[in-house]
């Protein structure tokens, strides 16, 4: 998302805090590669496929052990709908045309749905503000996820939180929406990029990670000429919701390379492993 997104939109930066050239919060920013990831593996493909969540696996396994791999595989499919399995013990990566999990929008022509997709419609419609808090599509909270009992949420975030919640999965996403105020709100201001969030086996949200400007300089800028900032937010379920627990700053310097032990994740009667991580 750095080296993708941020990195070629420095430059078109205006002056901290100036009238934005960028596009406002909440627009889609087609300029920027968006990104649909779904762990963990061949074993969550055999169910999608055999549900119909999935038609097919595209193409060949792609190697992903590590970000320049994964810049790699976004970039061969940047321009084509869909998302990915990735299975963490092969470090390989499958891109799938058409997620059809969510049925939401589709209300209106269930039928046709229900014709393609046989079972969606009997499914149980979950109320999304169970799985993302009050300040997911906007900084402030103005947004709301719902208006006039029409969920908010873009088609790929409903089915990552369906997708997730109804097979036990992560599902991260690098989102195209535009994520930041235009105008600051408590000395931060949007640049015109997305979130990058990760929603738990349970379907809520766990993290989110953007880039914004703080005119408080409460953070060590990501990038010190463009005065640009990194923020990172951890969710915890309370009351049934999620609720922001912690946010910091982060730098570049955060994204090295670190080996960490992934006892938490692993299979039951398997032995921690020690394995790269990836901010």
């Amino acid at each position: 998302h750095a080296k993708v997104n941020l990195k070629p939109r420095l430059p078109r930066l205006p002056k901290p805090f100036s009238t934005p050239i960028f596009p406002p919060e909440g627009s889609e920013n087609k300029r920027s590669v968006g990104a649909y990831i779904a762990a963990n593996g061949p074993t969550l493909a055999d169910k999608l496929m055999r549900d119909e969540i999935i038609e097919n696996l595209f193409g060949d396994p792609m190697g992903v052990a590590c970000g320049e791999d994964l810049e790699a595989a976004l970039e061969l499919h940047k321009n084509e709908d869909g998302g990915f399995i990735h299975d963490g013990q092969s470090r390989h990566m499958w891109h799938v045309p058409r997620f059809n999990t969510n049925r939401d929008k589709m209300s209106r022509f269930a039928h046709l749905a229900e014709f393609f997709w046989p079972g969606i419609a009997t499914r149980k419609t979950l109320d999304f503000r169970q799985f993302v808090p009050a300040d997911f599509l906007s900084y402030d909270g103005r947004r709301p996820v719902y208006r006039h009992n029409e969920c908010m949420l873009g088609t790929k975030t409903m089915s990552a939180i369906e997708l997730a919640q109804r097979y036990h999965v992560q599902v991260m996403l690098i989102k195209q929406t535009a994520f930041g105020p235009s105008e600051p709100v408590g000395g931060i201001q949007g640049i015109g990029l997305g979130q990058v969030v990760r929603f738990g086996t349970d379907g809520r949200l766990k993290d989110t990670f953007f880039f914004a400007r703080d005119q408080y300089d409460r953070g060590r800028p990501f990038d010190e000429e463009h005065d640009v900032v990194a923020l990172y937010r951890q969710y915890e379920t309370r009351d049934g919701k999620p609720a922001l627990v912690s946010q910091r700053y982060v730098t570049s310097e955060d994204f090295a390379p670190k080996t960490i032990a992934t006892q938490k994740d692993r299979a039951p009667g398997q032995s921690a492993k020690l394995t790269p991580a990836y901010a």
